[in-house]
């Protein structure tokens, strides 16, 4: 028997119960650790079982949640190993705790393994519908989350919004006490030009002139302060 390449170990792979764990699995197995999804009972283990120089050989490359192993028809052409039991893999730290080899319900631990690389496809192809999976489940969350999210920010502008009023019209009232007092101002600088062009101007042609263009701008600064957005520049 041709047993796989060993590309590294983790723990103690060469005990009376050697397991060789394909990459794909490997790293099937550590999302659980790190995403800490513990719930569920347990994921299986599929592969081949052998037995060489009175050492039981597990070669496992498959794995995978019972729902979707029985849905889509995955490892048929493999043998139940054992299982990575999601209740261990809680209270563990290591790589190796949690796996068990003797069925999907339980087994006898060990105490680590070896990793090998293969052409493993239809790993490939049970992984990629196990994360449509997860992904529809965060969907379906994440849904709910914007939803509550909604909600909340709805109750929030709610609740603020005699505030939110309050101060527009307190900026609306400082607003208008600015342009009518720069109204005054305007006003009492055309009284002042009036007088010095009484007193300078000798010509009546450019006395009318200048009594037009103080007019024009009295006319401007009115339709300034009469349009709705100037009592809040």
């Amino acid at each position: 028997m041709n047993l796989p390449v060993v590309a590294r170990r983790v723990g103690k792979a060469d005990g009376k119960t050697q397991v060789y764990l394909e990459d794909y699995v490997v790293s099937y197995l550590n999302w659980y650790r790190k995403e800490k999804r513990y719930e569920g009972g347990s994921v299986i283990l599929y592969g081949k079982k052998e037995r060489m120089d009175g050492k039981d050989l597990f070669i496992v490359d498959g794995a995978g949640e019972e729902d979707v192993v029985r849905e889509r028809g995955f490892f048929k052409q493999k043998k139940e190993l054992g299982c990575l039991s999601l209740a261990l893999l809680r209270n563990g730290e290591n790589e190796w705790e949690g796996i068990l080899f003797g069925d999907r319900k339980g087994g006898q631990p060990v105490d680590g393994y070896s990793v090998f690389y293969a052409e493993n496809e239809e790993m490939k192809e049970y992984l990629s519908c196990f994360y449509q999976k997860i992904e529809k489940e965060n969907g379906d969350r994440s849904g709910r989350r914007k939803t509550q999210e909604g909600q909340d920010k709805d109750f929030e502008k709610e609740a603020f919004l005699p505030e939110l009023k309050a101060l527009s019209e307190e900026t609306q009232e400082k607003g208008q006490l600015f342009y009518s007092f720069l109204r005054a101002v305007v006003v009492c600088i055309f009284i002042i030009f009036c007088a010095i062009a009484v007193s300078t101007v000798n010509s009546y042609e450019k006395l009318k002139e200048f009594t037009e263009t103080a007019a024009q701008m009295s006319e401007t600064m009115e339709e300034y302060e009469s349009t709705p957005d100037s009592d809040t520049r």
